[in-house]
């Protein structure tokens, strides 16, 4: 409650670290009168457990224009900071898998620029991400034969119009 937070300093329900960082921006805003904003740290509740915060804060003055205290926003943001490091981790994840997998990967963009190819693929075909910048060019470098590379992309628009973006179909080209 606002009556046990009263005259308290943020060291008393921080790590030093943020208290150090907390004690500069409230001194930053008292010395320059400029407030701060989206300042985040971790808290220590009364209770013991840890949440995660986002904080502005700006001067107060009285009616004579001394300088009284602060005033600010402090909004939980907990729940996101753990969704951000859920994130980051299945994306580290679904980055290793790719980047171990023994099946040639690509991420192409709607405009069929190439976006990211995986190791694998580099090792299967021997073209980087710079030599093969787009659907169009990789079909002309690995098909060379104007009949037969016409005939795969035939082949690979009906499967995407029939099977779908990320469905899988084996099908086997020179």
């Amino acid at each position: 409650p606002k009556s046990e937070l009263n005259g308290r300093h943020l060291r008393e329900f921080t790590d030093p670290e943020t208290a150090k960082a907390g004690y500069e921006a409230f001194n930053r805003v008292y010395r320059t009168g400029f407030p701060f904003r989206d300042f985040r740290w971790e808290i220590i509740r009364k209770d013991g457990t840890k949440r995660y915060v986002e904080a502005s804060a700006s001067l107060m003055r009285d009616k004579k224009g001394q300088k009284i205290g602060f005033q600010g926003v402090i909004r939980d943001v907990t729940e996101r900071k753990r969704a951000e490091v859920a994130l980051r981790k299945s994306e580290e994840q679904f980055r290793k898998l790719v980047e171990e997998s023994p099946l040639g990967v690509v991420l192409i963009r709607p405009d069929g620029r190439y976006e990211y190819v995986n190791p694998s693929f580099v090792d299967m075909f021997g073209y980087d991400l710079d030599e093969v910048s787009s659907g169009w060019l990789w079909f002309q470098r690995a098909f060379p034969d104007p009949e037969i590379r016409e005939e795969i992309i035939e082949t690979w628009k009906y499967d995407l119009e029939e099977i779908g973006v990320g469905r899988s179909i084996h099908r086997t080209f020179e």
